[in-house]
C-alpha cells in the first residue's frame, strides 16, 4: 500500500541492525503511511510509538571550510610576518645604550639584575655576545615601557661605575645622529679625574650626549685621554 507519494518500506541507510532501537521496523518492513502522516524527518514519539524518524545524516560544508581557509599564506611566511610585527612593537619601546659592561661573566641577567637592584622598571635587558670567541662585547641595551623611567635611569646612571668600570648610557635609536664635529677628543686627563668629572665639567658648555673616558682593561686605571660628544656642533 502506498499513499501521497510516500514508500511502503521505509529504509534507514548506514545504520547497522544492533543500532536501531527495539521494536523499530528492519529494512524492507512495511511502514504504512498515509494521507495526515507526517514525512520521517518530522515524525514526533508520539506519533510512532515513541521512536525517533530515521536519523538525518550530518551535512558538512567542507567547500565553505575549504574557502575560510588562507591557502595563499603559507605558515611559515605567517609566521615570519608575526615576527617581524612583534620585533617592530619591541623596538618601539624606549631604549638605552649601555657601555662599560664587563668583559667576563656578565649576561642578559646579570645585567638586567643590576639596574633593577637599582630600582629601575627594566622590561628587557640583553648583552652583546661576540659570535666568536662567545664572551661579552662589553655594552648592551636596556628597554623599558615607560619612557619617563628610561629618563630617570640615564639621568641617575650614566658615568656610574660597575664593577670598576665606568657606565656610558646614551638613548638607542634605530638611526643614531651624532654629529661628527660635535666630537671632542680630550688629552692630558689627571689619573685621578672620573668619568662623571669630566661630563659635569664639559656640560657647562652644553647638552653633552655621552662622555667615555679610556681606561686599561685590566687595572680599570685612566689612560688620561677621553671622548666628550656635544649635541651641536657651536657647543664644542
Amino acid at each position: 500500500m502506498q499513499a501521497q507519494g510516500y514508500p511502503v518500506g521505509m529504509i534507514m541507510p548506514g545504520v547497522p541492525a544492533q543500532m536501531m532501537p527495539a521494536g523499530f521496523p528492519m529494512q524492507g518492513a512495511p511502514v504504512m503511511m498515509g494521507a495526515g502522516f507526517p514525512g520521517p524527518q518530522q515524525v514526533r514519539p508520539a506519533q510512532m510509538g515513541g521512536y525517533y524518524g530515521a536519523p538525518q545524516q550530518p551535512q558538512y560544508d567542507l567547500l565553505g571550510q575549504f574557502q575560510n581557509l588562507n591557502l595563499n599564506q603559507p605558515r611559515s611566511t605567517q609566521k615570519k610576518a608575526d615576527n617581524q610585527e612583534r620585533k617592530k612593537r619591541m623596538n618601539e619601546l624606549p631604549s638605552l645604550y649601555v657601555s662599560g659592561l664587563p668583559l667576563q661573566n656578565f649576561l642578559d641577567l646579570d645585567f638586567f639584575k643590576f639596574f633593577t637592584s637599582k630600582g629601575y622598571k627594566v622590561k628587557n635587558a640583553k648583552v652583546v655576545i661576540d659570535s666568536r670567541t662567545n664572551k661579552p662585547r662589553g655594552y648592551g641595551y636596556l628597554q623599558f615601557v615607560d619612557p619617563a623611567e628610561a629618563d630617570r635611569c640615564l639621568r641617575e646612571m650614566n658615568n656610574q661605575t660597575l664593577m670598576g668600570n665606568a657606565l656610558r648610557i646614551v638613548k638607542s635609536t634605530s638611526e643614531p645622529k651624532f654629529e661628527k664635529d660635535a666630537n671632542l677628543l680630550v688629552k692630558n686627563i689627571d689619573k685621578e679625574v672620573t668619568q662623571q668629572e669630566i661630563y659635569d665639567k664639559f656640560s657647562a658648555f652644553g647638552n653633552v650626549v655621552s662622555c667615555k673616558l679610556e681606561t686599561y682593561p685590566n687595572s680599570k686605571e685612566s689612560r688620561g685621554y677621553a671622548y666628550v660628544q656635544f649635541e651641536k656642533p657651536e657647543d664644542a
